[in-house]
């Protein structure tokens, strides 16, 4: 689905370099600052998935980054909803093509040891993390913001996710969940949530690496729950 704001930019630096931030960053519009927010991994009973995590990204260009994961779609023949988990093949492509436009990546998370489950069901688990992240975020009410959030049916409610990010109900902040197969940005994040993820459930970090190496700063917090051995129901 194509924008429908203007793509006039403007460049700012990062780490020594020219950055390309779009112009509404300058004008202070509802579009000025963007975030991305999905989930990874499982709160429930996957021995292969013991960490569950909710990642947000902070991109300094919504069109820019939009653009690099639609041109990476186009180029390739995909038609269908691009994927960490369904493209493997083009892992390094997108993480290549968008990585100069993430500013940060934080994610929280709560882990199970093996043979462990938590005792919350998942969709409370999912909530509270996500309440942590909108901690973490610590969103100015009086800022222009906007925020996509993947939609999951099997958690919580829109309407509570959209109460969770903006407590104060300001104006200036939208938070929208949204199915990620019409938009390119939450396509494009979910190879950095993938990253994200293997990094925490496989110590695999050759993802999360390639984001460091062009200077985007990662940061994870974990939330402890009270867990229960399977074993003992």
């Amino acid at each position: 689905m194509r924008a429908i704001f203007s793509k006039r930019k403007s460049s700012v630096r990062k780490n020594g370099q020219n950055r390309i931030v779009s112009r509404s960053n300058k004008s202070k519009s509802a579009y000025g600052i963007f975030f991305n927010i999905d989930e990874v991994g499982s709160a429930k009973g996957l021995e292969s998935q013991r960490c569950y995590a909710i990642v947000a990204s902070k991109i300094t260009d919504r069109f820019a980054f939009q653009d690099a994961v639609r041109s990476i779609a186009d180029g390739n023949g995909i038609t269908h909803e691009l994927s960490f988990t369904g493209d493997r093949h083009l892992r390094d492509a997108v993480l290549d093509a968008i990585a100069e436009y993430i500013e940060r990546v934080d994610y929280v998370y709560a882990q199970r040891p093996h043979g462990y489950e938590f005792v919350l069901n998942p969709k409370i688990i999912h909530k509270r993390l996500l309440e942590k992240m909108s901690e973490v975020l610590d969103l100015d009410p009086n800022e222009d913001v906007l925020i996509f959030v993947d939609s999951n049916d099997d958690v919580i409610s829109r309407s509570k996710v959209e109460e969770i990010m903006n407590p104060t109900n300001s104006n200036h902040i939208e938070c929208l969940v949204l199915p990620s197969r019409y938009f390119f940005e939450l396509q494009g994040h979910d190879f950095i949530t993938g990253g994200v993820g293997k990094e925490l459930n496989e110590s695999e970090t050759t993802f999360t690496d390639k984001l460091r190496s062009r200077g985007t700063t990662i940061t994870g917090r974990k939330i402890d729950f009270e867990l229960r051995r399977r074993d003992e129901k």
